[in-house]
């Protein structure tokens, strides 16, 4: 009866009104925005636990649903009409927008980005006594101007797990509406213990970026969730920017979850183009029983579903399911066997993602890094960082002396090349770097006219910094040999707290702890730093990790790899640059 009221009482043009005695003034925004919101509630009551019918666990009412095309309308009325400043009500029309996002998912009103431009306004209306109010005091009493102010920003501040991402054909991104909404409530009470999480559709198929810095600032509203979901029955068609925001994204940190819905083989056959166009370089791969999405979060036993992956180093960064898994989501009910393991795969596919870190609320400033254009000439005096190329597995995280150089130059205002030099130790260019680092995850060996001309280097004044890809034990054990080979007379020592690596002189804030997984299956402790080095005379040469930094530099660690979070990487790689440079 509800949902037949909201379709029958839409207004021609596809809005709401108050009531029939004020139909003269026609609809209005608070009123669109509160009929939206009634239909989406009535809907998702309506829908709960849609009947699965079909022998492979898929809907046969899939992408059908009754509301559809009033809640369309009136989605698309609102965004023609959007205003935060409303002329009467301001406060109350703030508060309908924020449901209206919620409820629908929508991340943009036409291309509106609804939480900041209400944000903005508010920070700007604020009285000095902390209160809103309406302007020449119209609308009643403050208190309830606050009210929906602070309504306004707390709710749409709630932290942003899963952006579905709006793409072509049509609207074949949204057969089932309420997949992610019920994934991330599976997640928040199952995997994050209850912490409160939400979703959001990432629909930019209208926006325009013309510039690869406009590009860049879209990646950083889209980092805010840490996983970018799509799916759909039909060849899925992305506009370039869509194209151009999916790479970046992966690149600066996300990760990308497909899925065919229904297992439809045109969006089978058209994903795999797709990621094909995407990353050339890397392939989908089916993820066989050692891969750690299988035990994750909860036991699913390996082959029950088809899942494939694309490889950015050592994380899986693309995840792909050709069977129908959306169906099961949208359905809700966990108590079937299919059910449950659906929604246990998504809680291991969300907590591998996240390395079981949930995200920052929404709103949080997500750093991009822009590289430096090709050709730039290098002035006299800036900082450049070598990697050391090796016989192993030198390379599992080529972005990470990026991303710190980025770090440095945005937070020490440090004049350092983005870009790191590949380099073999051998090479008789290692004199002119100041700052070695080294990186891996396989055993690896140096000949011995490298371990010369290395230690040769770090005799003159050069330190190596190196960590082990994911706490990689191999690497470990032929780090600590080549550290036996440059110095036979000396080990790895622990470095002391009151050393001035970690010191408030060198880093604007002592380094007392850091945020490390030590284990597996294991969350991230607050534990001191366990950096070890070798020491000639009063000067530290070689600073090294057992546990990753690298990975954790891209964003790219994952629920299996020991080593430290993101933030905690760039104080230790922060300190061992500063350390270089005054030492």
């Amino acid at each position: 009866m509800i949902q037949d009221y909201y379709v029958t009482t839409q207004h021609p043009d596809h809005g709401w009104i108050y009531s029939s005695a004020m139909a003269s003034r026609g609809p209005t925004l608070t009123m669109t925005t509160a009929g939206l919101c009634g239909l989406l509630i009535s809907g998702m009551e309506l829908n709960a636990g849609r009947e699965v019918l079909q022998p492979d666990g898929t809907a046969s009412n899939c992408g059908v649903y009754a509301e559809n095309k009033a809640a369309a309308d009136g989605l698309r009325w609102i965004a023609q009409r959007f205003n935060v400043k409303s002329n009467e009500n301001t406060y109350y029309n703030l508060y309908g927008i924020e449901r209206a996002g919620r409820l629908s998912g929508q991340r943009f009103f036409g291309e509106h980005d609804w939480y900041r431009e209400g944000c903005e306004f508010l920070v700007s209306a604020q009285k000095e006594d902390g209160s809103w109010q309406e302007p020449n005091n119209r609308g009643g009493w403050p208190v309830i101007s606050t009210s929906f102010a602070l309504l306004f920003l707390s709710k749409g501040r709630t932290p942003i797990l899963i952006s579905k991402l709006a793409h072509g054909p049509g609207e074949d991104w949204n057969n089932d509406r309420n997949d992610a909404r019920n994934l991330v409530e599976y997640a928040s009470k199952e995997v994050f213990r209850k912490l409160p999480l939400a979703w959001q559709i990432f629909d930019t198929r209208a926006i325009e970026a013309p510039s690869n810095e406009a590009v860049l600032e879209l990646v950083g509203d889209l980092l805010q969730s840490p996983i970018v979901y799509f799916n759909g029955h039909k060849e899925p068609r992305l506009t370039g920017v869509q194209k151009k925001l999916l790479q970046q994204y992966i690149e600066q940190g996300g990760f990308i979850l497909g899925e065919a819905c229904c297992g439809r083989r045109d969006f089978d056959q058209g994903f795999r183009k797709l990621m094909k166009e995407l990353f050339p370089d890397n392939a989908l791969k089916k993820l066989g029983p050692e891969h750690p999405i299988w035990r994750s979060h909860a036991a699913v036993p390996p082959g029950s579903f088809d899942l494939e992956g694309i490889d950015f180093g050592c994380k899986t960064v693309v995840m792909y399911s050709p069977q129908d898994l959306s169906c099961q989501w949208e359905g809700n009910q966990m108590q079937g066997q299919r059910g449950l393991l659906a929604f246990r795969l998504g809680g291991n596919i969300i907590a591998y993602a996240t390395g079981m870190e949930p995200p920052k609320a929404r709103g949080t400033r997500t750093e991009v890094v822009q590289d430096d254009p090709e050709g730039k000439e290098i002035p006299r005096g800036f900082l450049k960082v070598a990697q050391l190329r090796h016989d192993g597995d030198w390379h599992p995280a080529p972005n990470a002396m990026r991303n710190l150089m980025d770090h440095l130059r945005k937070s020490a205002q440090l004049d350092v090349t983005l870009q790191a030099k590949e380099i073999y130790a051998n090479d008789p260019d290692l004199v002119d770097f100041k700052f070695l680092y080294m990186h891996g995850r396989a055993n690896f060996t140096f000949a011995p006219e490298a371990i010369k001309n290395l230690r040769l280097q770090l005799e003159m004044g050069g330190l190596l910094f190196a960590d082990a890809c994911c706490g990689q034990k191999a690497f470990d054990t032929s780090f600590r040999d080549l550290v036996g080979q440059l110095f036979p007379e000396r080990k790895l020592e622990p470095i002391p707290l009151t050393d001035d690596l970690y010191s408030k002189e060198l880093n604007a804030s002592t380094i007392t702890t850091v945020r490390c997984r030590t284990t597996v299956p294991g969350e991230f402790r607050e534990l001191a730093p366990h950096l070890e080095g070798i020491k000639l005379g009063n000067r530290w040469v070689i600073l090294y990790s057992k546990y990753d930094i690298g990975c954790a530099l891209e964003k790219h660690q994952s629920t299996d790899c020991l080593g430290h979070d993101h933030d905690s990487a760039l104080k230790l790689g922060s300190a061992a640059v500063l350390y270089a440079l005054k030492r």
